[in-house]
């Protein structure tokens, strides 16, 4: 398509372009890619080349159609040589990704790759932050859900096509009811009440990083996604109080957990949920941190990429321990 004058000024005015955003205008999730490809260049549309076909078949693997999405790219002309976009061609480009925003109203955004991720969301790496849910981004003044995803360009380098099932879940992120919009961290505070809200209680310990011979030094219990209590490990008597009132824990790798608890001296509940080998049993190929866990089935930030203020020692058990209730 031709160029308005107001492009004369980016440092692609002379390059193969625009580009313009494919799909329906009622669509409710739109794909913000990089730059066109020389394949997309001469095709004047967006992801049609090797890239374009394994995010368009990941998207029906996730489960829309393509027509339930609209595609279209951060900057609108080629850049030589597929170099990443400059500076001024992103900041040029803003007012037309701003005008489609408008247009389109999106409930969910998927910025594919690192540039759109770390332009939109101010979030770096990629590799971090992929995955994670964003229920109230900013978005050019746009609010909207936002969920970064690796670049299928990624999976074109040999032994890469692993990473597919990461790309297919990512999307499937975008297609889902939002289930976690008051699902807020911030609030994971301490408590102790005589009565357990729960006679099922997720459990977390903290131990230090020595590899020969890890010291326990705190325990937390969460029995509702909101309710959780730790403590120092020197509290024994009400650690075990806690323990001997569980009849079901839920713990993440609980091999390790029931092992230093047990080598502790203390009692553990005889019925387990592990929720890292309940994962691996349906999503084998997906990661199975915590954080990747808790951003794959309550879609939220993967939280320990969170700044230092958001995780105090005592907050980040707290945090731990809805981890693992929520999913279970």
């Amino acid at each position: 398509g031709s160029k308005p004058p107001s492009c004369q000024t980016c440092p692609y005015w002379l390059r193969p372009g625009p580009v313009s955003g494919e799909g329906e205008t009622s669509a409710k999730i739109l794909y913000i890619g990089e730059a066109p490809g020389q394949q997309e260049a001469a095709s004047g549309k967006p992801f049609t080349g090797p890239s374009g076909k394994i995010l368009r078949g990941s998207a029906k693997r996730a489960g829309p159609t393509p027509a339930a999405g609209f595609i279209t790219n951060l900057v609108k002309c080629h850049p030589p040589k597929n170099d990443n976009p400059q500076l001024e061609a992103i900041q040029a480009c803003s007012k037309f990704l701003g005008q489609e925003l408008q247009l389109i109203k999106p409930h969910s955004v998927v910025l594919i790759g690192a540039l759109p991720t770390s332009s939109l969301l101010h979030k770096t790496p990629i590799t971090k932050w992929r995955g994670s849910v964003f229920n109230d981004a900013n978005i050019l003044g746009h609010t909207c859900r936002a969920i970064p995803c690796l670049h299928p360009a990624g999976l074109l380098h040999k032994g890469q096509m692993k990473l597919l099932p990461l790309i297919v879940s990512d999307l499937r992120k975008a297609n889902e009811p939002i289930i976690s919009q008051d699902f807020d961290w911030s609030d994971a505070e301490g408590f102790f009440a005589p009565e357990l809200p729960s006679r099922t209680a997720a459990i977390d310990i903290e131990t230090t990083a020595d590899k020969t011979f890890s010291e326990m030094f705190r325990v937390g219990f969460g029995f509702s996604d909101r309710r959780t209590v730790s403590y120092d490990a020197k509290h024994r008597e009400q650690i075990q109080n806690l323990l001997d009132r569980i009849d079901v824990g839920v713990y993440q790798n609980g091999a390790f957990d029931i092992r230093i608890l047990q080598r502790e001296g203390y009692k553990v509940p005889k019925k387990i949920f592990d929720t890292m080998l309940a994962h691996h049993t349906i999503n084998s190929e997906l990661p199975h941190s915590l954080d990747s866990i808790s951003s794959e089935y309550l879609h939220i930030q993967q939280w320990k990429h969170l700044s230092k203020a958001e995780r105090s020692e005592e907050r980040r058990v707290g945090k731990e321990c809805r981890s693992r209730w929520s999913p279970y």
